[in-house]
């Protein structure tokens, strides 16, 4: 609600299907949390329906792109403003998200996820970052 802006941890969970092996459509669960200059707490939520393609394979490495779209909500515990008023940061809006995907295999059911994103939400551009196990 101040316009602060810093990193902070976060989490995805899909649950999908793979029609080909190149080809995936997911439904996808984000979220991702940090403390705002106040000390309250600020917490991102995104539940997006997402596309992967996952063109290049070179050996046990797989690499493509993702995109979705979904709505995304925003709770803030509260925020001080000019003249110590205190309000709340809460707000929904629709949810863009794209960017690329990078998976390096371990066995046939496990592998090593990396992905580099942009979201838009809220009217900002918000970035993304993580690095995960995924399960098939």
């Amino acid at each position: 609600a101040a316009g602060d802006l810093a990193m902070g941890p976060a989490w995805t969970v899909q649950l999908g299907y793979f029609a080909t092996p190149e080809l995936g459509v997911f439904g996808s669960v984000f979220f991702g949390w940090r403390d705002n200059r106040y000390g309250a707490t600020m917490f991102e939520t995104r539940y997006t329906a997402e596309l992967q393609y996952l063109p290049v394979h070179a050996g046990p490495l797989h690499a493509g792109l993702y995109g979705g779209g979904g709505l995304a909500y925003r709770f803030e515990d509260a925020v001080k403003l000019a003249g110590d008023e205190i309000v709340a940061g809460n707000e929904s809006s629709g949810a863009l998200i794209g960017g690329a995907t990078f998976q390096l295999d371990i066995n046939t059911r496990l592998a090593l996820t990396a992905r580099l994103g942009v979201s838009w939400a809220h009217g900002e551009q918000m970035h993304d970052a993580l690095i995960g196990l995924s399960v098939y």
